[in-house]
C-alpha cells in the first residue's frame, strides 16, 4: 500500500516508517522544511514531501495519491517549548488540514489520528483504584498540549459520523525508546529533590534535606512513596507502538474508535527499584514524597478485542533487554537523538 506519514522523522514516525518499508508498502513522509532529520528518512527508503501542516494545500499535495495516512505530525512538550498559538496551529488545524484531505481523497482507505493519555486527567490529588478505559475519566485537560489534542480528537469524531471517514484515533502512553529505562530520572533520588525545590508544599524544606541525605549516603534510586504505597505508572515500548500501527492499519473494526495502548501491565517503583539497585550497583531508599502521586494503568481491553494488540515489553523486559546488549546496538530500533532520549545523569 502507499503510507503517508506525517512526523516521519520523530522516534515514532521513523520506527513505524522502517517497519512498514520492510513489510513491502511504499511509504511516504510529510515533513517541515527545517527538519535537519530528512536525511535520516530517505536512507531507510522514504520519499519525502516537504511542507507545512498549517497549509491545506501542502497537505492535500501529500496525501493525494495515498491510501493510508498515519498522522503523527505534532506540536508536543518536549520538542518546544511552544507557544499557545503554535500548539492550536500545528495540533488543531493541522489535523483540521489533513481530516479534509482525506475526505476529499477517494484512495484513502484509513486514516489513524495520533492522540495522548495527556488529554486525561489522570493525577488526582488522591490515586486511582481502578484501571483506565478510553473515556472512563474526562478529557476535561486545560494545558496547551493535551488541550489541542482533546481538540484534534473531536474533529477527528466529528469527520467519521459527518464524512463516513475511515478514522481511528489511537492513544499512546509514555514512550520509552530502547535503551532509556535505566537512566530515567524518576528513579533517581536526584531528580526528586530538584523537581522539590519548586514546590509549593510546606514539607518541601524537609523531604529535600532527607532527599539530599539519602543521595549522600549513595542511595541514588528511590521508591517514592504516597501514604506508604509505592508510586505505580503504566508506559509503552516504541516496538509495541509499531505493532499497534501494523495490526491497526486498515482494520474496519476500528474505524470512529478511539484506543488507548500501553504495556502489557504497569510496574510499581517498589518492583523496579531493587532490580535496578543489584544491576547498576545503587543504594536505594524508600521515601514520601509529598506531591500528586503517579498511581494509574489502563485497561487495554479495547484494544486486544478490536485489532489484536498483544504488546509484548513490559518495564521488567525492558530492563533486560537494556542490561544484556550494548546500547550501541539499537539493532532494528531506530534510536532518538540524544537530545530527545529519556536520561538522568547522577
Amino acid at each position: 500500500m502507499n503510507i503517508l506519514i506525517t512526523g516521519i522523522t520523530g522516534r515514532i514516525g521513523s520506527n513505524v516508517a522502517s517497519f512498514l518499508i520492510k513489510s513491502g508498502h511504499n511509504v511516504t513522509g510529510f515533513s517541515w522544511s527545517q527538519d535537519q532529520k530528512i536525511e535520516k528518512m530517505k536512507k531507510i527508503g522514504c520519499k519525502i514531501i516537504v511542507g507545512d501542516l498549517e497549509n491545506f494545500d501542502d497537505v492535500n499535495r501529500a496525501v493525494s495519491e495515498n491510501e493510508v495516512v498515519l498522522h503523527m505530525g505534532a506540536a508536543f512538550q518536549s520538542g518546544g517549548p511552544f507557544s499557545p498559538n503554535q500548539y492550536f496551529d500545528i495540533n488543531v488545524k493541522g489535523t483540521f488540514n489533513i481530516l479534509e484531505a482525506c475526505s476529499k481523497n477517494s484512495n484513502i482507505k484509513h486514516l489513524i489520528v495520533t492522540s495522548t493519555d495527556s488529554t486525561i486527567s489522570k493525577y488526582p490529588e488522591k490515586k486511582l483504584t481502578s484501571s483506565i478505559a478510553e473515556f472512563d475519566l474526562p478529557q476535561d485537560t486545560t494545558e496547551w498540549y493535551g488541550y489541542s489534542k482533546i481538540l484534534a480528537e473531536n474533529l477527528s469524531r466529528r469527520y467519521y459520523i459527518a464524512e463516513s471517514l475511515p478514522v481511528t484515533i489511537l492513544r499512546f502512553s509514555m514512550v520509552f525508546g530502547r535503551f532509556e529505562v535505566c537512566g530515567w530520572n524518576q528513579f533517581y533520588t536526584g531528580h526528586h529533590a530538584e523537581a522539590l525545590k519548586n514546590s509549593d508544599n510546606p514539607d518541601k524544606e524537609k523531604v529535600v534535606l532527607e532527599l539530599n541525605q539519602q543521595i549522600a549516603k549513595g542511595n541514588q534510586l528511590i521508591i517514592p512513596t504516597s501514604e506508604g504505597i509505592s508510586w505505580k505508572k503504566h508506559v509503552i515500548d516504541i516496538r509495541d507502538i509499531v505493532h499497534a500501527y501494523d495490526a491497526m492499519i486498515c482494520n474496519e473494526k476500528t474505524f470512529g474508535s478511539t484506543y488507548q495502548i500501553a504495556g502489557p501491565n504497569s510496574f510499581n517503583w517498589s518492583d523496579v527499584i531493587p532490580k535496578l539497585s543489584e544491576n547498576l550497583n545503587l543504594g536505594y531508599c524508600t521515601v514520601e514524597i509529598p506531591t500528586t502521586p503517579t498511581f494509574y494503568e489502563f485497561d487495554l481491553t479495547a484494544s486486544i478485542n478490536d485489532f489484536g494488540y498483544s504488546p509484548k515489553w513490559d518495564l521488567i523486559s525492558m530492563i533486560e533487554d537494556e542490561l544484556k546488549f550494548n546500547d550501541q546496538d539499537f539493532g532494528d530500533v531506530i534510536p532518538a537523538e540524544a537530545d530527545f532520549r529519556r536520561g538522568y545523569q547522577i
